[in-house]
């Protein structure tokens, strides 16, 4: 079955110093299973509730979209994209909001904790759950209240 069908989730960049945030689609890795796609949307800041909107819903359609190559390498597309050599300092900065959608849960909206080492931790218990019909007034709201949550 096409885990397209069953679960989405997106990443969302934002620095809070920046003109844009910026949304990157999951996709399927045979080996590393569920990876970040190269396909970069930005949306200018401060959001607007319709744009924001838009963008997720593109964003979240793009998932699973492209294949990931097969072997990893040190060159990935995605860091460039969010302004930055690597990983690390692609994401030095930015807050991170997970956005996650499945089949059985609906829409849930995730604020992070950055961890020392640059990884992201999400904070699931601080999560706000939007229900199984996305609205742009709801995502706009746990949007901005994750960010306030979220941790650099």
């Amino acid at each position: 079955m096409d885990s397209g069908l069953l679960f989405k989730h997106i990443y969302l960049y934002y620095d809070e110093k920046g003109t844009e945030a910026f949304l990157v689609p999951n996709g399927w890795h045979e080996k590393l299973g569920v990876v970040l796609i190269d396909i970069v949307e930005s949306i200018p800041l401060p959001f607007l509730k319709e744009e924001l909107f838009q963008a997720v819903i593109r964003t979240l359609n793009n998932c699973f979209a492209k294949q990931p190559p097969e072997f990893p390498t040190k060159d990935n597309a995605i860091p460039s994209k969010l302004g930055g050599k690597n990983w690390a300092a692609a994401t030095r900065g930015k807050k991170l909001i997970v956005m996650y959608w499945s089949k059985d849960e609906g829409y849930i909206v995730y604020p992070t904790k950055r961890e020392h080492g640059g990884s992201y931790q999400h904070l699931t218990d601080k999560g706000i759950y939007l229900g199984k019909e996305l609205k742009s007034e709801a995502l706009l709201n746990a949007v901005q209240v994750s960010i306030d949550l979220s941790l650099r």
